[in-house]
């Protein structure tokens, strides 16, 4: 069955914002949380991906559409299993998260 106008118009305006997270900065954390909810009020599909220090925080993205390089949560001794919600990831995963974005927002 084909879709109908609403679902192929609603599907054109909703928009993939990726969020890529290298900081452990309690404040900037809070404001990119605070902005997400925000953006996902208005609509957005919303994703985020944790890398270098970013990774110490990853337990605040618990349950969001959120994954982190697995590289640096060896270098941080995380562990899949006290994360088990979030996608341990590589940087190819990464390029596929950035290709499907229509914007990226980077916290360093």
């Amino acid at each position: 069955m084909s879709k109908s106008k609403e679902e192929k118009s609603s599907n054109k305006t909703k928009k993939n914002v990726l969020f890529i997270i290298h900081t452990d900065k309690e404040n900037e954390v809070n404001f990119i949380q605070k902005l997400g909810n925000k953006l996902k009020e208005k609509g957005a599909e919303v994703h985020y991906f944790l890398m270098s220090k970013g990774v110490k925080v990853a337990y605040k993205f618990q349950g969001e559409n959120s994954a982190l390089c697995s590289r640096n949560a060896t270098e941080f001794s995380l562990d899949q299993k006290d994360l088990h919600s979030i996608n341990f990831a590589s940087q190819y995963e990464l390029s596929l998260m950035i290709e499907n974005s229509d914007t990226i927002i980077a916290f360093c």
